[in-house]
Formats: C-alpha cells, sequence, structure tokens
C-alpha cells in the first residue's frame, strides 16, 4: 500500500545548494492520492493505549462502503522526559528526527460572549496555573478571546507571552435581558418560543404585577419581546460559532492535533445547528479535538432559587449541551459543573494519553466532488477487547492550487513540530570538508508515500531548504 524512497543528498555547503538544485532535473514521485485523515486512538478493556495495532485491523466505514487504509502511522509520546528524547536524537556530528519528541499544541479559548462577567476570574487563575505547572518544553499554546476585542496570541512556547494576556480577557454575558414591556430571563424568552404555555403565564403575570396599565398588558407583547430577545441571544451565538470557525479552520496548515480548550457557559442551539456543523468541520480539517469547559455556576442564593428552583439547572444543561455536541463530533470531551474544578479539569486534559494512530482513506467520490461538506464515518477495529474512539466525520478541503505550494512550505518552515500525516525522517552527518571552516553534510531522507490507484498519475512534491543558522536565511 505504500511506496518506500530512501534519499541520501550530499550537502556540500549550505551556499551551494541552489546551484546543485540547479543543475539536476526535478525528481517527481509518482503518489498522487489525495487522503482524508483521521486520528484515532485504541485502548484496551483497562483503558491502555494499544501500541502494536496493524492497519488491516481498522475498518471506515462511510455510507455502507469500506475505505481502504492508505496510509497508517502509529504516534506516541516518548518514553522519559522531553529532554531525555531530546538527547537521543540530537548530536554534535550526527543528529535525527526518528524518535524525536513532538509536544503536544493546546489552544485556550474563551468564549466571552457567554461568560458572566466576573466568572473569567477564576477561569484566568487556573489557566495560569495550568500555563505553569502542566506545559512541558515542547509544548506549544495559543490563547484566544472570542469574538473580540480580546487576546489574538498564536501558538508559542513563551508561556509569560500568554500568561501576561490573561488579565485582557472579560466576559459579557447577560441572563435578564429588558424589552419593550420588562425585563426577562433569556431561558424564559427561548420557553416562551418554544411553546411553553407555563412560563409564559408566569412572566406575564411577573411583568403585569409592575405595569402601570395592567388592562392594556398581553401575553402577545410578551411574546413579541421574547423573540427579540432570542434573536440578539442567536446573534451573539452566531458571531461566536462564525469566529471559532474561523480560528479553527485557519489551524489546518500548521501540523499536529490541536487540543481545543473552550471555556464557557455555553449558549443555546435551538437556530445555531448550522453553525455548530460549520465549527465540526473546521475541526477536522484542521485534526483539532474540542475540550469544552461548562463555566456555570450552581450555587444560588436563596431568593433565586425560590424564583427559579429547579429551572435554573434545566437552563443551565440547555445551554451546555452544544459545548457536548462540540466535544463529542470531535472526539474531545465536556466537563460539567467545572468552574468548581479547574485545576483538576486542566490536569486531566495534560495528562491524557498522547498516543493515537494516524489513518488515512481515499475519500467517496462524492467527497471530492462536494468538497467542504461534512461526511460522517464509523470506524470499527477488530481486534478482541479492542475500543476505538474518533471524531464523527471528515471533510475533503479544496484542492491544492499553486500559490498553495509556497504556503505550505512557508507552513512547514514555522510548524511547531516535524509533519504528521506523512512522516519523513531524517538524518545529517558532519562530515570535515575539503576547505577549513566550510564541513561536508550528509542528509538521508527516508519517506513512505500513499500509492496512488493505477489510474491516476499526479505527482507529489518534494522540497528541499536549508537554512543558515547564522541569519535564518533560507
Amino acid at each position: 500500500m505504500k511506496r518506500h524512497v530512501v534519499v541520501v543528498v550530499l550537502l556540500l555547503a549550505a551556499a551551494g545548494v541552489a546551484g546543485l538544485a540547479g543543475q539536476q532535473d526535478t525528481p517527481r514521485f509518482t503518489a498522487g492520492v489525495e487522503l482524508a485523515r483521521l486520528d484515532i486512538e485504541v485502548t484496551d478493556a483497562q483503558g491502555r493505549p494499544i501500541e502494536d495495532l496493524r492497519p488491516e485491523e481498522i475498518e471506515i466505514i462511510e455510507a455502507g462502503q469500506r475505505h481502504p487504509v492508505v496510509f497508517f502511522r502509529h504516534v506516541h509520546e516518548p518514553a522519559g522526559s522531553y529532554v531525555e528524547a531530546a538527547r537521543r536524537t540530537i548530536g554534535g556530528d550526527v543528529s535525527t528526527n526518528q524518535g524525536a519528541p513532538s509536544g503536544r499544541l493546546y489552544v485556550l479559548v474563551f468564549d466571552q460572549s457567554h461568560i458572566t462577567a466576573g466568572n473569567e476570574q477564576r477561569a484566568r487563575l487556573a489557566a495560569e496555573q495550568f500555563l505553569r505547572v502542566r506545559i512541558r518544553p515542547g509544548d506549544r499554546v495559543a490563547l484566544y478571546g472570542l469574538p473580540g476585542p480580546g487576546p489574538q496570541v498564536g501558538f508559542t512556547s513563551d508561556i509569560n507571552r500568554v500568561i501576561a494576556e490573561l488579565p485582557n480577557l472579560s466576559g459579557s454575558r447577560e441572563a435578564v435581558s429588558r424589552g419593550a414591556v420588562g425585563e426577562m430571563r433569556t431561558f424564559e424568552a427561548y420557553e416562551i418560543l418554544r411553546g411553553n404555555r407555563e412560563v409564559r403565564q408566569r412572566v406575564t403575570e411577573r411583568i403585569a404585577q409592575g405595569a402601570a396599565r395592567f388592562d392594556t398588558f398581553s401575553e402577545m407583547l410578551v411574546e413579541e419581546d421574547a423573540r427579540s430577545m432570542v434573536n440578539r441571544a442567536d446573534f451573539r451565538a452566531r458571531q461566536f460559532l462564525e469566529s471559532l470557525a474561523d480560528l479553527v479552520r485557519g489551524l489546518r496548515r500548521i501540523e499536529g492535533r490541536k487540543e481545543i480548550i473552550l471555556l464557557s457557559e455555553g449558549f443555546y442551539d435551538d437556530n445555531v445547528g448550522r453553525e455548530l456543523e460549520r465549527v465540526a468541520a473546521a475541526a477536522a480539517q484542521s485534526y483539532s479535538v474540542v475540550y469544552g469547559l461548562d463555566l456555570n455556576r450552581r450555587e444560588s442564593s436563596i431568593r433565586e432559587f425560590a424564583s427559579l428552583g429547579a429551572q435554573q439547572f434545566s437552563a443551565i444543561q440547555s445551554r451546555v449541551s452544544p459545548l457536548g455536541t462540540l466535544a463529542a463530533e470531535t472526539d474531545g470531551q465536556l466537563f460539567t459543573n467545572a468552574s468548581t474544578r479547574l485545576d483538576t479539569v486542566f490536569a486531566r486534559i495534560a495528562g491524557a494519553s498522547g498516543d493515537y494512530y494516524i489513518v488515512g482513506f481515499e475519500p467517496a467520490p462524492a467527497g471530492l466532488a462536494d468538497r467542504n461538506q461534512y461526511r460522517r464515518v464509523t470506524v470499527r477495529v477488530s481486534r478482541s477487547g479492542a475500543r476505538v474512539s474518533t471524531r464523527t466525520g471528515y471533510v475533503v478541503s479544496d484542492g491544492p492550487t499553486a500559490a498553495d505550494r509556497r504556503q505550505a512550505i512557508d507552513a512547514a518552515l514555522t510548524a511547531p513540530f516535524a509533519y504528521q500525516g506523512l512522516r519523513v525522517e531524517y538524518t545529517t552527518y558532519v562530515l570535515r570538508g575539503d576547505t577549513p571552516g566550510l564541513p561536508r553534510v550528509v542528509l538521508s531522507l527516508e519517506a513512505d508515500l500513499p500509492i496512488a490507484a493505477a489510474r491516476q498519475s499526479a505527482p507529489a512534491a518534494v522540497v528541499f531548504v536549508v537554512r543558515d543558522a547564522r541569519d535564518g536565511r533560507v
């Protein structure tokens, strides 16, 4: 199913690379298969990662049709510490990326529109503790406050820079809105439009008691107010989800699985189902999983509990539901009532296994014809006792263009880690050169390229880049 390619390149000096490239024909490796990709976790009955899975043990089913696995790679965290792994792979005269440690990519997203003012303070403190204690030397962290204004920090290893931006996060959620006839809680407005006559009558009576003209007040006016409040709430939810989808989709050029830590009190999904699916599709494109952290506070004053009763908790459950949807669609996890145990939740996320498999398969013809459409699949493992977890589907992105090649090269040069989807292993040997101060470098490359179907012949581009360590020039 794969083509094993070994390339040995002799670099006389960095300055001479361009001349060598111009003298030789450009090599072309026929691969040409466009892959859809899933990251899957496979554990045994005790929840321990299975590390010897074989590609023939995996079934990918879409609309009743089985997709053969054409790319398969096991990603696991290195044994020992990050420093120990780095020492094994980097030497003075010989260095290699085989067995090199790849850290984790964390994206902290604060849903500022749906966090009550003041509630973000506790979350900021827990996030700072997470950054100081749980982040390893090889990890990278990004921080965003959506929809803005708020921090916009891309992946970085500079933890102090991220911590410095935490005070700029804020919350703006309001549980109560004022309409034309009076005040109403947001969840009451949704219940009224859902057809809950009991809530509509109760709200009408409550507002009518404070009205100057009781006889001119009617349930119709209350329903009009409810509709206006729901429209405003839906607008805020759409604004957040659209900005989240844009953010997550923009991560697709950065290699590695991203862990989106979404801190929010949630929102109502009555009218934003399409936007939720767009976020799930963006996560599939960028290989991201979503961890939803429910920041709602369950404690209530005696007065508030008496007026709301069990409806307060019903409202929280309704708002948190879309966070659970995003977690389930992306193979993440929802942490309910996280505000009372944020340190524990962050520790669980950081302590989760980094052991998983990358599985590539040729998309269905319908997926290629209708790109950017989220397509659902089922993944099964035939090994007895094995349990598999993965996202619910995939997306075939737009095909590459000439401009994408340069962007892909630039993205590879700035990527936090080596490319995982198509692993290239290298070893460099530094030898004495004929000219003093000008060493000879032998570079050995090995890559596994997925084989295309016989009817396809599109080339796979292989690019060699040497960066001058003195001034960063390529």
